[in-house]
């Protein structure tokens, strides 16, 4: 890693690009630092990297890159490893996944990225997550897909949640 300040970008991304296949916490740092390099391609690599992170680790990062950076492809990108990354099973509670799929949809920019976060609310079974897409019914360009949802999530809470559906 100590190879990663050096002056060739190309080098720099190819190596970034091999870190991104290691899933360390020095692999991520390494990432983190390159998402915010002064070299379009460097920072370019490391957005991407970061969008692909096999783990929840990658989260806020991509939190902050959806949310502030000046690159369009770069906040789609992220949002889109947001999305990824809560759909992704993990110990984290259903109405945690559910809040940060909410925000997600806050950010999202086009119709396609809230489809992506509505799918991955549809397969929640928790309260939270049908007030999450039941917000997003008044919204023209995805009112269908949030109807789907709402549909969906209000069967699977009739079973296990019959005052919440």
């Amino acid at each position: 890693m100590a190879a990663l300040p050096g002056p060739n970008p190309d080098v720099r991304c190819a190596l970034l690009r091999v870190l991104a296949r290691i899933p360390t916490s020095q692999s991520l740092n390494a990432l983190r630092a390159a998402a915010t390099d002064a070299e379009p391609d460097v920072q370019d690599t490391g957005v991407r990297s970061l969008a692909d992170w096999p783990d929840s680790a990658a989260l806020p990062d991509l939190q902050r890159i959806a949310r502030s950076s000046e690159s369009k492809a770069h906040r789609v990108l992220a949002l889109r490893g947001v999305i990824r990354l809560a759909a992704i099973p993990n110990q984290r509670p259903p109405e945690q996944t559910a809040k940060l799929l909410g925000q997600a949809l806050s950010l999202a920019s086009s119709p396609n990225e809230k489809k992506l976060a509505l799918a991955a609310l549809a397969d929640l079974d928790h309260p939270s997550a049908l007030d999450v897409a039941t917000s997003q019914l008044t919204d023209p360009a995805i009112e269908l897909e949030a109807a789907n949802t709402v549909v969906r999530l209000a069967r699977k809470l009739q079973k296990t949640d019959a005052k919440a559906a």
